[in-house]
């Protein structure tokens, strides 16, 4: 058994350096490709060269390629590289606040507004999560009041909504690992699960900061989802890019981080998938030196693995040998608590007394730690309720407002209706008045042609002359 196991060793450390040497070609050919460029004849020839150069690259020789890549897609006017790239060279370039800032001006270029407002969420995102690496913890609170307030007020846009209550997480997840993080966690899920699965970039952004939290606190059923639910984020940029015809677009470090970390959720998980999983970890490792040097070195898969299947005694060299290594305070006290499992499952006292010593001097460090977070929990708590009534109060006090010039505004007019009513009525008695008048004066008028006609008789009216008509035309 200890023959097959040192072969398996043997031939897997082979391949690693094999990988290795690959890797290395890779780099090889992506300055050989950036040779090449000069004597492509069309842009678009020049953008599928440029696109072989990115993904070839070594990580710290990326940025080069990938601003090449926006420039021409830029001149271009190529919608479908300026979407695929800025997100990309963000993450390269967000400790350079002047790269980042191009980088949101390079938006303007996407012509879908839904495109170009869901990278520009994703720059500012990230924007403000390097922002909150280097905050001072004196402006913290204030920071966070300021990004709460704006957070609290809707601006009837989804995707500010969103960014706003991002930042909310990022600043609470920043230091804080409590409930209040929990709650805003939550809701961004909801906001997050309404964007399409084209955005795989956001989402996974999203979907890996909530697996990172629950793994954390020990919720494995939520934690396992989300990495699912990363995996096919991936798989979906994979088929994407396959069919693009890149051949050194590599995920496989990302398929490394989500298995493992599905992994270390081991409770939520059969043993047939813990099996499945373990094993492609295996196969990663195989073609991938950097993924090969975390499998063999802290071996944290197969640490996973042997304690899912109970098999403590295989598993507590591992650990021991993991622990000077592992940087991670909470990932340290996960391990401890497996090896304080184990070492009690074996009678081994000595190794047990040692890691209990150890175990609990951290779980007191994180008691007290979690004491502190639970007052300033409180403390924010406090404020955010104070800042909620003062904007409840405010938008009453608004609405008061509002109100009271709408009576006004109806008491003016209703007060013009009356004066107009009052008007028309005036109007309304003069003309019934002039009317009358005119009627008295017709009646008059009769009265007296009546008398002079009794008076002077038939006859001498007949001579008379009628003023209206004018005088008698002589006849010729």
């Amino acid at each position: 058994m200890k023959r097959l196991k040192l072969l398996i060793f043997m031939a897997v450390m082979l391949l690693g350096f094999t990988r290795e040497a690959n890797a290395v070609s890779y780099q090889a050919v992506a300055d050989s490709l950036m040779a090449q460029l000069k004597f492509q004849k069309t842009a678009e020839d020049s953008l599928h060269m440029l696109y072989d150069i990115f993904d070839a690259s070594d990580q710290r020789n990326k940025i080069l390629p990938g601003k090449m890549v926006l420039d021409l897609a830029k001149r271009t006017n190529n919608q479908l590289a300026l979407i695929d790239f800025i997100p990309q060279v963000t993450t390269l370039v967000v400790r350079d606040s002047l790269m980042m800032e191009e980088m949101l001006d390079y938006t303007k270029s996407i012509e879908d507004q839904n495109h170009a407002k869901t990278v520009r969420l994703f720059i500012l995102v990230k924007k403000a999560a390097e922002e909150a690496n280097y905050i001072p913890a004196s402006e913290l609170r204030e920071v966070l009041l300021k990004y709460a307030s704006e957070e609290m007020t809707p601006r009837k846009d989804f995707y500010e909504d969103i960014l706003d209550l991002y930042r909310m997480v990022i600043f609470l997840g920043n230091s804080k690992r409590g409930n209040l993080y929990l709650e805003y966690l939550t809701r961004l899920e909801e906001m997050i699960s309404k964007i399409p699965l084209d955005f795989g970039y956001l989402l996974n952004l999203y979907y890996t900061t909530a697996a990172n939290f629950h793994t954390r606190t020990g919720n494995h059923a939520k934690a396992v989802e989300m990495d699912r639910k990363i995996l096919e984020v991936i798989g979906n940029l994979e088929k994407r890019y396959s069919d693009m015809g890149r051949p050194y677009r590599d995920y496989s470090r990302y398929y490394y981080i989500c298995y493992r970390r599905m992994l270390c959720n081991f409770p939520a998980l059969s043993l047939n998938e813990i099996n499945d999983i373990y094993a492609k970890c295996a196969l990663l490792a195989e073609s991938d030196p950097e993924i090969a040097s975390d499998f063999y070195g802290e071996e944290r898969p197969t640490i996973y693995r042997l304690m899912a299947l109970k098999n403590y005694k295989e598993v507590m060299p591992k650990i021991k040998k993991a622990l000077p290594i592992v940087k991670d305070n909470a990932m340290r006290c996960r391990m401890l608590g497996m090896l304080v499992q184990a070492a009690d499952s074996v009678n081994d006292n000595a190794t047990l007394l040692s890691a209990l010593k150890e175990y609990n001097n951290m779980l007191m460090t994180t008691i007290d730690e979690q004491s502190a977070e639970a007052y300033s929990e409180l403390q924010i708590r406090y404020d955010l309720n104070r800042l909620k009534s003062e904007k409840e109060r405010l938008a009453i006090e608004k609405k008061e407002a509002e109100v009271a010039t709408n009576q006004r505004v109806i008491s003016v007019a209703l007060a013009g209706v009356l004066v107009l009513v009052v008007v028309l009525m005036f109007l309304y008695r003069s003309n019934f008045s002039l009317k009358r008048r005119m009627r008295d004066t017709k009646e008059e008028n009769a009265h007296l042609h009546r008398t002079l006609e009794e008076m002077l008789g038939d006859s001498a009216l007949k001579g008379t002359l009628d003023v209206r008509q004018g005088p008698p035309q002589k006849k010729k």
